[in-house]
């Protein structure tokens, strides 16, 4: 069953025992809820003065609307769920016809109510900014209207119901005409001259009620609505007799923009002085966030430049605060679009002034006004046109003459960005090595205080030799002289952030050689190289070819390190980076030539043994290197490494000293540890192949171990052994080598000899059986004629 709305008639009269209005239903009236009677009786009696018009709102939602006349008061009860049209007609409008909703209270409004208006200029913002306020949080204090007649309330009502959004418009409570303000509950009271109101009560202005006074009273609150644009907005509109626009869906209650561009499609005057959106608008409001702002914002700021104007003066507090609108506008999102014709007129305003005035516009002169990198380079462009001929001529004269004087002309230029500055540049680095104009270059840096000269003059200084030779080292020894300068130096180290590697290795090592009491102490060669590694190069060992390069190229700047320095370069530096550096003769003087072979050789062999870029014979050295602890560890075999090891040996040769013997003492002692009958290769490489290296570190090997007594005596009593190294040493293969053939008799006579002599008849005729088993009678009778001729 739908919501049922009831018609409701009462009689009003003076109480004779209360002497208060009283509310009479009269016979046959709907019956109304007990819960509700008190509450519609009392709006009853605060809306009973002859011709009142009022709207309220009951404790469960229902509304009541009312109408006074004839001793009676017509009422219209809409039960709390009652529908509320959106484009029905509005309270305001309930009693007349043939009204038909909210179009048609802004038709009377715009034209019944603008002669009020424009009558009421002063009043019209204030009362516009407290009808605002009663939907605010907290509300708003309830509204006096005080007028001689009601229907003049009733068309102030009537305005604000037609400025208001829709379902603010709906809900505003009003009462056009009461004798008792003081009970009534509405949001807006008008009242007359008979209501027992004191419009001039202290207490009631400030904490009760905001009273707007037309009845020769003060009018509105003095000053009120300064800073509500909403209000001054809207009022602006119905001034010029234009009813204001709703806002969209989405866009706010109370936006800004649909108001901003009705204001603009005036038409009307703007100055600078006057009609300037304050920021606390733009950041409160949220304008650049409304969904058709973007069409008023970019109409906002045509009139706003054209409010800039070119003139030189701009020193306005108009003008200052166009500045502060354009940098709200580009912080709050407006877009380069809109924001940089107005920020361009305010900039050339600024710099027109500055140039007028004799003095160079800095960044400061702009004020914050925004501008992105493309209006800053038309802004130049423009600038650059007008003042680069002179500025350009004057720079190019005083460069011949003492630094101070390059100032004037040098920062212009560098402000306008003018190539002549590259002129400059290199001035400025040629002056500050020379004794007598160091200083004043130092001065002028900083004075101009510009890091994008500070830049191109550290590049001159930093800029490299073209190969390693005097003249690189000229330029090294340079630059460390005036890193130890003063001031030049603290200069330097004050821009080490963006100075070319050159200068922050110069820098650097002054600091690092300071800690030397002595004149030339302090680190260089290796230690310095590993030292500016570790700090500017490559900490942690790692960095780019290029600047391990620069870094080689200021330690040795006509030449390299010595051999001895390549361990230490590596403790800071990565192999292969060394390698790419250039370091490649240095690594592999050190590779081919070490002083000892330990982890950091091996580890840097096997780096760079598939490494592009390495000496051919170099990197056989590194793989020979590598080999070697391969077949200690087992990773490759005996067999293998009697083919790769003496081919590696050919490749790297000729081999230091220190290499051959270490590659031979490694395969030799495994040649020693093997039982070569079970290995035929490995023992045709050592009888017939090997290198007389191999083969007498191979001797060396075997005697070391059977020096021993007590392995002597272990070969003796083990017939098999004895048998397979006779084999071996008495090989009378014709392929044999001289030095093995001299070798192999010497360990027979020194070792199995010695070994026969622990034999007893048993033991010896052991080994003759196991050499006929395992060679034949020729050996076993071999075998009995050297021992009958060692034991003579």
């Amino acid at each position: 069953m739908g919501v049922q709305t009831r018609q409701l008639s009462y009689r009003v009269g003076e109480g004779a025992a209360t002497d208060e209005v009283f509310a009479d239903p009269g016979a046959g009236a709907p019956d109304v809820p007990d819960e509700l009677r008190d509450e519609i009786e009392l709006l009853i009696g605060v809306s009973a003065a002859p011709g009142a018009l009022s709207f309220s709102r009951l404790p469960d939602g229902g509304r009541l609307l009312c109408r006074a006349g004839d001793g009676r008061v017509q009422a219209l009860h809409l039960p709390a769920g009652a529908p509320e049209p959106a484009d029905g007609p509005l309270p305001v409008d309930a009693w007349h016809t043939p009204a038909r909703g909210r179009r048609d209270t802004a038709r009377r409004a715009g034209t019944a109510s603008a002669d009020l208006a424009r009558g009421n200029a002063a009043r019209l913002v204030p009362f516009l900014t407290d009808v605002r306020r009663l939907f605010g949080s907290p509300a708003g204090r309830p509204l006096v209207l005080a007028e001689a007649d009601p229907r003049t309330v009733e068309h102030w009502i009537a305005l604000a119901c037609a400025s208001l959004p829709g379902p603010y418009a709906r809900a505003l409570t009003f009462v056009t005409r009461t004798t008792r303000p003081h009970d009534a509950p509405q949001q807006i009271l008008g009242i007359g001259p008979e209501a027992a109101f004191d419009r001039e009560d202290p207490e009631t202005l400030a904490h009760l009620y905001r009273v707007h006074d037309g009845l020769g009273g003060p009018g509105s609150p003095p000053g009120d609505g300064r800073d509500d644009w909403w209000a001054r907005l809207t009022a602006r509109l119905w001034l010029a007799g234009v009813p204001p626009e709703p806002a969209a869906d989405g866009a706010g209650p109370f936006a800004l923009a649909p108001l901003w561009r009705q204001v603009l499609e005036l038409d009307e005057p703007f100055t600078a002085e006057g009609d300037v959106l304050p920021p606390q608008v733009l950041r409160d409001a949220g304008l650049w966030q409304a969904a058709s702002a973007a069409g008023v914002l970019a109409a906002l700021v045509e009139r706003l430049t054209g409010a800039a104007g070119p003139a030189p003066g701009g020193g306005s507090p108009g003008i200052r605060q166009l500045a502060t609108v354009c940098r709200e506008l580009h912080d709050n999102g407006a877009g380069e679009a809109i924001v940089e014709p107005l920020a361009l007129a305010l900039a050339r305003r600024r710099y027109a002034r500055a140039y007028a005035d004799g003095v160079l516009p800095r960044e400061e002169d702009l004020g914050g006004i925004p501008l992105s990198d493309a209006a800053r380079r038309r802004l130049r462009a423009e600038l650059r046109d007008t003042w680069g001929p002179r500025v350009e001529k004057d720079l190019a004269h005083r460069l011949s003459g003492p630094v101070p004087a390059w100032a004037g002309p040098l920062e212009l230029a560098l402000f306008l960005g003018m190539d002549v500055v590259d002129r400059g540049a290199d001035a400025v680095a040629a002056a500050l090595p020379d004794p007598g104009q160091g200083a004043q270059a130092v001065a002028l840096l900083d004075r101009l205080a510009d890091p994008a000269l500070d830049r191109r003059v550290l590049d001159r200084l930093g800029a490299p030799a073209s190969g390693p030779g005097p003249e690189r080292r000229r330029r090294v020894e340079d630059l460390l002289a005036l890193a130890a300068a003063r001031p030049q130096g603290t200069w330097l180290e004050r821009r080490l952030e963006y100075a070319p590697l050159a200068v922050r290795f110069a820098v650097a090592t002054v600091q690092l050689r300071s800690r030397h009491p002595a004149p030339g102490d302090g680190p260089a060669g290796g230690e310095l190289f590993a030292a500016l590694a570790a700090r500017e190069a490559v900490p942690g060992g790692r960095g780019d070819a290029r600047t391990v390069r620069e870094l080689w190229a200021f330690v040795w700047p006509d030449g390299g390190p010595d051999r001895t320095e390549v361990p230490t370069l590596l403790g800071a530096c990565d192999s292969l980076l060394l390698l790419q550096a250039g370091g490649g003769e240095a690594l592999g003087a050190w590779l081919t030539d070490p002083d000892r072979f330990d982890p950091l050789l091996l580890d840097t062999a096997t780096r760079l043994r598939t490494a592009p870029g390495l000496d051919p014979r170099v990197r056989a050295t590194a793989e020979l290197l590598v080999a070697v602890p391969a077949l200690a560890e087992g990773r490759i075999s005996l067999r293998e490494a009697v083919h790769t090891v003496p081919r590696l040996r050919r490749q790297a040769a000729p081999l230091t000293p220190a290499v051959d013997e270490h590659t031979a003492r490694n395969l030799a002692v495994w040649l020693a540890r093997t039982d070569l009958a079970r290995e035929p290769q490995a023992m045709r490489y050592l009888v017939c192949q090997a290198e007389e290296a191999v083969v007498t570190e191979y001797g060396r090997c075997v005697r070391r171990h059977y020096d021993s007594a007590d392995q002597l005596i272990t070969l003796a009593g083990n017939h098999v052994r004895t048998a397979s190294l006779f084999h071996l040493w008495f090989h009378a293969d014709e392929q044999r080598t001289a030095h093995w053939e001299r070798m192999a008799k010497n360990l027979c006579e020194e070792v199995l000899g010695r070994a026969a002599r622990h034999m007893d008849d048993a033991r010896l005729a052991a080994v003759a059986a196991r050499l006929r088993h395992d060679h034949g009678h020729t050996w076993e009778e071999a075998w009995n004629k050297w021992l009958a001729r060692i034991r003579r």
